[in-house]
């Protein structure tokens, strides 16, 4: 396709209508078309200069062709005069020697009723002039396809037109071929049809009016789909622009059964009406069908690049992407969705599936966004809490995080993968040491999670789980905090239930240990409070904190063998203080 500089005038598209209207009023014109009504009449356009500096040159190279058109062609064609378009601008509102951009030859042609048109774009590399030119068979002239023209250096435009009227000559006998060719076609004689077509082909061996000739003729003689591909390939090449052909080329593929080149014959249609919305629909699916979701992508982004909002490019799209796994892709097509289309703001499964593609992704951000605006939308949903919950925990947003576990097990009391995860989160936000005072609240809520988890469920997976995260602050709360005797009841009593709970016997030997370790020091200080209270009850839960002591020593004492029978001696020791409490307190019975 040409592009169009700012700066040449031509005639814009939605002034159509009024070219049309405008050329029923033209006197001229009707005199003309009068006058030549056996010839073919042929419109050639002004060409674009690729420069703005070459726009003089192209105005003066138009007005010489029509002229040398004119008499050296005079017998052949007839050439729609400069006056007669000026007049049709003039009538339409513009000044004369308006640019006519080639998406509007066809209308403009068909206003002034010409059978062909030609349009084209001129440029002076070093002085040198050269231009491509299209042919355009409108009401059967034959002239049809494209050539180049190369001038000499220095060429004026009186000379580089000469140079483009004998480069024509050649074409306009080609089309005189293709002409007859049709005309005994439709006499039946379709032997003589072929033969005209083929001395076009021997002039110009793509010629697009004679291809297309012949496959009437193949029609006609109901030949293979083989046969009419290979005519209405050559229009193609003839004329890469016809859409025509690309469209009957594209058909007969699928007629053979083969939808891959039915889809790309449809794409080069699309290459030469890219403002077909419909048609990049159809290629774009049609590519998605065939599984070659790159190139639907591709046609569709081309499309949006012309029509950012259009909707249906956008869902073909997110599709597309989805389908063949080109995730970036998928998110962004997503999303503009979203903003497009405000019914999925209350499609429950629109979220888990922008966020699966998000955290495919890698798009932290993303996943952050998203399921915010699904938890903002559906705040009952189980589903999008946890989606919401996973993208803050993977941000390192704990506090949040914990938050919507919190939620999810408020929606859901059976959620004890929730419950699990909140455990989790606040178990490792801990700090343990002989510096801090640990946070016994947090801890507690701890607690209530895996107390939760290992009372509602046999699942092994999830009890497993939960003794590893009653060992961790259990040990560590012995090891680190001698000193403050609540924190190390806690520590005692979490690894009791990691043992209780540990089917698998991964934690038998350490937990077994610490708790051995932790009755110790609780021990010195129950020591002191039954002297104070001379309390026979108390004395009565020494001898039994001392005996499970020692039993659970003796049990993890190959973690650390020296220190464990330094420990089993202290507690002999400790052993000998109950009976001579209970005979001190005249404990009986105890």
């Amino acid at each position: 396709m040409l592009l169009f500089k700012s700066w040449i005038p031509r005639v814009p598209a939605s002034l159509l209508g009024m070219l049309l209207m405008a050329s029923w009023s033209l006197p001229e014109a009707r005199a003309q078309l009068a006058q030549t009504q056996s010839d073919d009449r042929v419109l050639f356009l002004t060409p674009i200069p690729e420069s703005p500096d070459d726009s003089a040159f192209a105005l003066e190279f138009a007005d010489y062709v029509r002229s040398r058109m004119e008499s050296r062609l005079r017998h052949k064609l007839r050439v729609v005069k400069k006056d007669v378009i000026n007049e049709l601008l003039v009538t339409s509102g513009f000044e004369p020697d308006r640019i006519i951009e080639p998406n509007m030859a066809p209308q403009v042609a068909r206003a002034l009723q010409a059978d062909a048109y030609i349009t084209g774009s001129v440029t002076r590399s070093s002085a040198t002039p050269s231009g491509r030119f299209r042919m355009v068979d409108q009401r059967r002239s034959g002239l049809s396809g494209w050539m180049t023209v190369q001038g000499q250096p220095g060429d004026p435009p009186r000379a580089f037109a000469d140079r483009f009227v004998d480069s024509l000559s050649n074409q306009v006998k080609a089309a005189e071929y293709a002409r007859d060719c049709s005309d005994r076609r439709d006499r039946g004689d379709f032997r003589r049809a072929r033969e005209r077509a083929d001395r076009a082909f021997a002039l110009y061996p793509n010629h697009p009016s004679s291809a297309i000739c012949i496959s009437y003729v193949f029609q006609a003689n109901r030949e293979p789909a083989e046969s009419l591909i290979w005519a209405y390939d050559k229009a193609t090449q003839g004329d890469p622009e016809l859409l025509r052909a690309w469209e009957e080329l594209a058909r007969q593929y699928i007629q053979m059964g083969d939808t891959a080149k039915a889809v790309t014959a449809f794409s080069r249609q699309l290459e030469a009406n890219p403002d077909d919305a419909d048609m990049r629909l159809t290629v774009a699916s049609g590519f998605t069908a065939v599984g070659d979701h790159e190139s639907a992508r591709d046609v569709l982004n081309a499309g949006l690049a012309r029509d950012p909002d259009n909707l249906k490019f956008v869902q073909l799209k997110s599709r597309a992407c989805f389908e063949g796994e080109l995730w970036p892709c998928a998110l962004e097509a997503l999303a503009k969705q979203y903003d497009l289309d405000s019914t999925l703001a209350g499609d429950e499964e629109f979220f888990p599936r922008i966020f699966g593609v998000a955290q495919t992704v890698g798009d932290t951000a993303a996943m952050l966004e998203w399921s915010g605006e699904a938890v903002e939308r559906h705040p009952q949903s189980v589903l999008l809490w946890k989606a919401r919950a996973s993208a803050l925990r993977d941000a390192g947003m704990s506090d949040s995080a914990l938050t919507a576990y919190e939620r999810l097990v408020d929606l859901d009391s059976a959620d004890l993968v929730s419950a699990l995860a909140a455990a989790q989160l606040l178990i490792g936000e801990l700090v343990i040491d002989t510096a801090t005072a640990v946070d016994t609240t947090q801890l507690n809520r701890a607690g209530e999670f895996l107390d939760l988890i290992t009372s509602s469920t046999t699942d092994t997976a999830l009890v497993m789980n939960s003794a590893v995260l009653y060992f961790r602050p259990g040990q560590q709360l012995v090891q680190s905090r001698r000193a403050h005797v609540d924190e190390l009841a806690i520590g005692v009593d979490w690894l009791e239930k990691s043992l209780q709970y540990d089917w698998q016997g991964r934690l038998t030997r350490q937990a077994n240990f610490f708790v051995g370790l932790g009755i110790f020091f609780l021990a010195a200080d129950l020591d002191a409070k039954i002297v104070e209270s001379k309390s026979c009850e108390e004395v009565a839960e020494y001898s039994a904190l001392l005996t499970r002591g020692v039993e659970a020593m003796n049990s993890g004492a190959s973690v650390a063998q020296q220190t464990a029978d330094q420990i089993l001696d202290m507690y002999k020791r400790y052993e000998a203080r109950p009976p001579t409490f209970r005979r001190a307190f005249n404990c009986r019975g105890q």
